[in-house]
């Protein structure tokens, strides 16, 4: 008896081990990745966009304290785009904001699924950029993203988002290595107008518009491609991220993407977690990482 329970901790402390080698060589092997993006971008600033076939797009509703920093990131990079402002009903200064900006602005009381599918009919240009409203896009972003369509299957590809304080290569490892990541996000992604027009446009939702879409891109054979190169900061605290945890997985729950057994699973491995990037990146991950996943959960049983 007591030898049997001595070879399951042996096999357990095994499985720990090789857990906690591998993930340390995947982090340390993605901050290597990363110091050696900014060497691969080169020049592309100096490859000339064209700018009759794109707009930009930001979806906003009371984003008087970023928009000013988004719109001036885009004019950096792109000094002659458009800026289409889709506002859902702000009552600070944000559509001020926008049109002294120079901005094209529409104004109406839709939630955010409708606001970025109003989008695809106030223009006819074919490729539209969508950020949010407190990005700061990577330079050469859009000449990273837009080779992808030269294949014709692909409707949409979406660049990384980088949860945090510009330039933290712990974070962007972080969010690498842990699946804060994935392929549809409409915080920095660019769309071919008529095929997501073909496949039912975006669906009117205040949550997981961007889900929803990519789920009808993938059913009708298009692709939408993630660019690991292009990203965006976007910058957030504890308390927003929490937050923005606890209202996805109540979506997750009412689209059946996840399970109570995934969820507890996740919170009971994220102690360990948390410890491992508390050590390889920043003590703060500790904690941070736990707490993401007990939101998670506390939304999923709410939602």
């Amino acid at each position: 008896m007591k030898k049997r329970a001595l070879k399951r901790i042996l096999r357990r402390g095994k499985r720990l081990l090789g857990f906690w080698v591998g993930f340390s060589h995947a982090i340390d092997r993605q901050k290597l990745l990363v110091r050696g993006r900014n060497g691969r971008v080169g020049n592309l600033t100096s490859i000339p966009v064209n700018y009759d076939d794109i707009d930009f797009v930001v979806v906003t509703k009371n984003s008087g304290r970023t928009l000013q920093a988004t719109i001036d990131n885009v004019r950096t990079l792109y000094p002659e785009s458009c800026i289409i402002i889709i506002d859902g009903g702000s009552r600070d200064d944000t559509i001020k904001i926008a049109r002294e900006s120079g901005c094209r602005v529409l104004t109406g009381s839709w939630n955010v699924g409708a606001a970025r599918d109003l989008s695809l009919r106030v223009t006819e240009k074919r490729f539209l950029a969508h950020l949010d409203s407190d990005v700061q896009l990577c330079s050469g972003w859009l000449q990273l993203v837009k080779p992808y369509f030269e294949s014709p299957d692909v409707a949409a590809v979406s660049g990384i988002t980088l949860y945090g304080v510009q330039s933290d290569e712990a974070l962007l490892s972080y969010c690498l290595e842990s699946g804060l990541i994935g392929v549809a996000a409409f915080t920095n992604t660019l769309l071919d107008r008529e095929k997501i027009l073909k496949v039912g446009g975006i669906g009117h939702v205040q949550w997981g518009e961007d889900w929803e879409v990519y789920c009808k891109v993938i059913r009708n054979g298009y692709r939408w491609n993630l660019a690991c190169d292009a990203y965006a900061y976007h910058r957030r605290y504890f308390i927003q991220q929490f937050r923005a945890y606890y209202n996805w997985s109540k979506w997750w729950r009412r689209t059946r993407v996840t399970s109570l057994h995934m969820m507890c699973g996740e919170l009971a491995k994220s102690p360990f977690v948390g410890l491992l990037l508390g050590v390889k990146l920043h003590w703060k991950l500790t904690f941070y990482h736990p707490l993401l996943r007990l939101a998670a959960l506390i939304g999923w049983m709410e939602g």
